[in-house]
């Protein structure tokens, strides 16, 4: 009469095959369970929502109700949600940085943070003008950097810079040169999987064994495709976008300050534009260049051998290689597919024995619609100087100019690494990394 129930069996072994969607997992048990975690990050990105509670709780919850879960815990904490747009919208969470010097009277550094839009092209984000490109420099560009795009501790973000690009070679005797030692290097880092990986570490040490000991001591989970996660959905290695902005705004970077910011406003307000109408004119799901990628993959499918074991499983084999792919995770075990969120040459066969479009399997970072809001928001127009708004505050101290006897340089100069990167044939050996001796006695030290 109390409502009390008693067990007379447990059965702690389950037979029931486990299920991925569990209609028990409500925006109320899911906003109560994670109150928490999206209180301290209010503006937490939906898909990462769906990535905790896939770990913690090992079950897929659609976007809608991440969405759900997400207003619910902002509502009853009265906390305002600004709705993301631009960048946020439509862009991958992946940014790249990257400093490049003044070239004007007055010397500084240009820092700079470079996304990657749906179509796979440079979207400039933030810039900024400091004295030096050191530590202090960096951490106040990137504090500011962190609390506009709503990230308090980082999570789920990839960055990449060539920082470290020069310290590993320098471990390596003679620097760092040879068409053959160079593509196998890069072959070990653009590697899909660990056993590709180790398969292309051999490879390289034939070519120089330090290489493989300076690869292997630099820790090469920061920097090496086989040990990405799939959050990122980019699979490049190196930091060339940013490097390309750079030289887009090479003429800018002559100029002064303020007229150099105001060129490259100018140039990204214009850019907006035009990609607006670009956009419009998409044959397709998606981006010229995506549909690009896609279609190598098409094209290396032929290659391949199908066996279908009737659910989401697909074996995919060519000679004694064999690779496991599943529609329903959108996995390969190649690793390609989900690192770059196109379909691989083995995914493609799998898509085409189940007769749908590959298209369709492409990552939505990739649609027409994530590139349209990712140029949705325009930058509004400025006055002339003499218009803008006079301040009470301390004036800015200028840095001193400092005016050389020569003509200064444009070029930059080349390290000991970059010797291999030289075009011009010569028959002459290089003298770098030799013991000049004495001709009469033989010994070094003197001539």
């Amino acid at each position: 009469n109390n409502g009390d129930f008693q067990v007379k069996v447990f059965g702690k072994k389950h037979k029931c095959n486990p299920q991925w969607k569990v209609q028990r997992a409500s925006t109320a048990f899911l906003a109560n369970r994670y109150k928490e975690l999206i209180v301290a990050h209010p503006f937490i990105k939906l898909n990462y929502i769906q990535s905790v509670v896939k770990i913690k709780l090992g079950i897929n919850i659609n976007i809608s109700k991440a969405r759900r879960t997400k207003l619910k815990v902002l509502k009853e904490m009265e906390i305002d949600v600004i709705e993301e747009r631009g960048f946020l919208a439509g862009c991958r969470p992946i940014l790249r940085w990257d400093g490049c010097y003044l070239k004007g009277i007055v010397k500084g550094e240009l820092l700079t943070t470079v996304a990657r839009d749906a179509n796979n092209q440079m979207f400039p984000l933030a810039w900024c003008v400091v004295e030096v490109d050191s530590t202090t420099s960096w951490t106040w560009f990137l504090k500011i950097l962190k609390r506009d795009i709503g990230t308090p501790d980082g999570y789920g973000w990839t960055f990449i810079s060539d920082q470290q690009k020069a310290n590993w070679v320098g471990k390596c005797p003679n620097g760092f040169r040879g068409k053959g030692l160079q593509k196998a290097f890069w072959a070990c880092v653009k590697a899909a999987n660990v056993p590709c990986f180790e398969q292309m570490c051999v490879a390289l040490e034939k070519e120089k064994k330090m290489v493989v000991v300076a690869l292997l001591d630099a820790n090469e989970t920061w920097f090496c495709k086989a040990y990405f996660n799939y959050n990122a959905k980019c699979d490049s290695t190196d930091n060339n976008l940013a490097e390309a902005f750079n030289a887009s705004i090479v003429q800018a970077r002559s100029k002064p300050i303020i007229s150099m910011l105001n060129d490259i406003r100018l140039a990204f307000m214009e850019r907006i534009v035009s990609k607006r109408k670009t956009i419009l004119g998409w044959k397709g799901l998606c981006g010229p260049l995506i549909r690009a990628k896609l279609d190598k993959s098409i094209k290396k499918s032929t290659k391949w051998n199908v066996y279908f074991n009737g659910n989401y499983g697909y074996e995919i084999m060519r000679g004694r290689i064999t690779y496991i792919v599943n529609l329903e995770r959108v996995t390969c075990s190649c690793r390609l597919w989900g690192l770059s969120g196109i379909p691989c040459a083995h995914a493609v066969c799998a898509i085409y024995n189940k007769k749908e479009d590959p298209e369709k399997y492409l990552a939505k970072w990739y649609s027409k619609e994530m590139c349209m809001r990712t140029y949705e928001y325009a930058l509004q127009p400025i006055n002339e100087l003499d218009l803008w708004e006079k301040t009470r505050n301390e004036k800015n101290i200028t840095t001193k100019v400092q005016y050389h006897a020569r003509r200064p340089k444009k070029k930059r100069v080349k390290m000991v690494q970059d010797e291999s990167n030289k075009t011009k044939k010569t028959k002459r050996l290089t003298k770098i990394g030799r013991t000049m001796t004495c001709s009469i006695c033989k010994q070094p030290g003197h001539n």
